[in-house]
């Protein structure tokens, strides 16, 4: 309802552009899943992590958790981004939400007006926007090829800083706080908690273990 509202401000709705808002707003949805993942992993491996080195900056358990973030975050990435349409099968990614936008151009001119976010008064541009996704994502691929989704021999490996890491993730949150705001007029919040994950801490006040 939201992007119906939205965009019968700006002009009307037709039946067709109807059905397409429907569809993008609900892989938005699930798109919105995995960023807020992206966001809350990296907010947890933080404080965990500036916690154990504190304590103890030889601990194995420290680096093995590290790779355990670092393969995560690489396949949520991955699937985040790069997903692409498959007959019969129904995928959302980012790059799905891009071209989608642009077979809209009606959709991705500046936008004004009281209703209009400050974001939206200029206009969009999803074919720069998938190529700055590619940019950033392209220093990654070869770890997800050579040793996260598979177990290759060949291990000639680009140096990758989780500077490299942090930019993908920051692109990937870019983007579709932008790309959600043009389609539905909504601010998804990324770092919101539940009440679930908002004392995850609490666990770890207490020894896990005996001696």
């Amino acid at each position: 309802q939201d992007a119906l509202m939205f965009w019968a401000r700006a002009g009307g709705v037709s039946d067709d552009l109807r059905a397409w808002l429907g569809e993008q707003v609900e892989e938005t949805q699930i798109l919105w899943q995995q960023v807020g993942w992206l966001d809350r992993s990296r907010r947890m491996l933080i404080e965990l992590t500036d916690q154990l080195e504190a304590r103890d900056p030889t601990n194995a358990w420290t680096r093995q958790y590290e790779r355990i973030y670092f393969e995560s975050q690489l396949m949520t990435l991955t699937r985040t981004v790069h997903s692409n349409r498959r007959k019969g099968v129904r995928r959302a990614s980012l790059t799905l939400l891009l071209d989608g936008f642009g077979r809209r151009p009606e959709l991705l001119g500046a936008l004004s007006g009281t209703w209009a976010p400050e974001e939206l008064h200029e206009p969009a541009d999803p074919a720069a926007d998938r190529l700055k996704l590619g940019r950033l994502m392209k220093p990654l691929m070869p770890w997800r090829d050579k040793v996260v989704a598979h177990l290759e021999l060949d291990l000639r490996l680009p140096d990758l800083a989780w500077t490299e890491l942090d930019d993908a993730i920051n692109g990937v949150i870019d983007v579709f706080h932008r790309y959600s705001l043009r389609l539905t007029g909504v601010r998804y919040q990324v770092d919101h908690e539940g009440p679930e994950w908002q004392k995850w801490q609490k666990v770890f006040t207490q020894p896990l273990f005996e001696g």
